[in-house]
């Protein structure tokens, strides 16, 4: 079922996902996958507060970088980097606990999209 998008209220937020990549083939034949995580939230300012898991695992807001665009619309790609064994081949969940929103700004933030990058780095 598709859930996206989805009001970040306060409160914890889950989204399911499914992945396809075979990872742990990748690591084998040392092909040393990297893994990113982006969350394209609509009206997020920065204070903002909120917590990002996968598969129960609390992925550290010190490691995410965010950028902002509002040129065309009020959009924020924020981007975590992921280590290869959080995700599975298969169902995975994406929780978010958001713990404060700014007050001055009228309505949630919204989560539109959320995209998984996987790159190799011993291709050619």
């Amino acid at each position: 079922a598709i859930v996206l998008p989805i009001d970040l209220s306060i409160g914890s937020h889950i989204i399911p996902f499914g992945f396809a990549e075979d990872l742990e083939s990748a690591r084998q034949q040392i092909l040393s996958p990297k893994v990113t995580m982006g969350l394209k939230l609509h009206n997020y300012t920065q204070p903002d507060e909120f917590d990002v898991s996968v598969n129960n695992q609390l992925l550290p807001t010190e490691t995410r970088t965010a950028q902002a665009q509002y040129i065309m619309d009020n959009f924020t790609w924020i981007t975590y980097p992921l280590l290869p064994e959080v995700l599975n081949n298969g169902e995975n969940e994406l929780k978010v606990d958001v713990k404060h929103l700014n007050p001055g700004i009228e309505g949630a933030p919204r989560l539109d999209h959320v995209e998984i990058h996987v790159r190799y780095n011993n291709l050619v």
